[in-house]
């Protein structure tokens, strides 16, 4: 006998779930990052923008992003029929990222460079913080004076 596609369940792959967004703005493409990753992997089960939509605001309940989510349902409900009508997933993540945009991202990721310390962590994990920190703040390593200015601020950086 055979199945009707239509009714059989789709499976989601057994792989970690982004982690719930609150609010740190310096954390809204990460975690957009992830529930992209997530939803591509498991595109089967994930197959329409009100499913896409519905997963990413189930990961938004506490804080700033739980109350962006309770209104921003609320603002979606026809109030003739009373369903909840999305948009596309598209337009859903520019909006989401528009409410939760760092406002001076190069402004912080600059007092963040000025401020950081190696403190315990391995000079790795230093590195690790100093590119990612140096790409949002914008800085090029084109030019010789460019390299040892970088090159100055992660002395300053390292510990002793």
């Amino acid at each position: 006998m055979a199945t009707n596609p239509t009714t059989e369940k789709v499976k989601e792959l057994a792989i970690c779930k982004p982690k719930p967004f609150t609010r740190d703005r310096n954390k809204t493409n990460k975690f957009l990052q992830k529930c992209q990753l997530y939803l591509q992997i498991n595109e089967d089960a994930y197959d329409s923008n009100e499913k896409k939509i519905g997963f990413i605001l189930t990961l938004m309940e506490d804080g700033e992003a739980g109350e962006w989510s309770e209104q921003y349902i609320m603002s979606k409900v026809n109030t003739n029929t009373g369903k909840i009508v999305l948009p596309t997933y598209g337009q859903f993540v520019n909006k989401l990222r528009d409410d939760f945009k760092q406002e001076d991202r190069i402004g912080g990721a600059m007092q963040k460079l000025k401020n950081l310390r190696q403190g315990n962590r391995t000079v790795e994990e230093l590195v690790t913080e100093f590119r990612l920190l140096v790409s949002q703040a914008g800085l090029g390593d084109t030019t010789d004076s460019d390299q040892l200015h970088l090159i100055k601020k992660f002395q300053e950086a390292l510990s002793p």
